[in-house]
């Protein structure tokens, strides 16, 4: 199986930000990056073709944003259903290539049709109604 990369942000997998899309001859697709501390569960990805990136839904709790796309990686990701994500173990004190890199997950991601709201988008949503609220108690009458 011939594997074509597609897309990468760093010339090797030595910063943990580093990711690397590949795409073999049967035309799927695989994103290769270092691993999250937890293990994903019903994961799925959104592609948000204006600001260029994926949002990979680990689970719940984890949201992995895949920045700086590039427009052929872009028009190949459109045609996606399903993205197979390899999620390897990062030591930043070895040489890791791709070769001696160590799978800690290994999993399918299905397409979103919209765009997941991030943990901070709730946390700054609750903040705003705890404030709104607040402002609309209304003060007690003074004697």
């Amino acid at each position: 199986m011939a594997e074509e990369v597609i897309n990468k942000v760093t010339n090797t997998l030595k910063n943990i930000d580093s990711y690397e899309l590949m795409k073999n001859d049967k035309n799927e697709v695989m994103i290769l990056l270092y691993a999250g501390n937890t293990p994903p569960s019903r994961a799925s990805f959104y592609l948000n073709e204006k600001a260029k990136y994926i949002e990979l839904s680990r689970n719940s709790e984890s949201i992995a944003i895949i920045e700086n796309l590039q427009d052929e990686s872009i028009k190949q990701l459109k045609e996606l259903k399903k993205l197979y994500v390899c999620e390897i173990k990062y030591d930043e004190k070895t040489n890791t290539n791709e070769e001696e890199a160590e799978i800690v997950f290994a999993y399918l991601a299905k397409q979103s049709p919209t765009e997941r709201r991030t943990i901070q988008d709730k946390v700054k949503e609750q903040r705003e109604k705890i404030i709104e609220e607040k402002n609309k108690k209304p003060t007690s009458p003074e004697k």
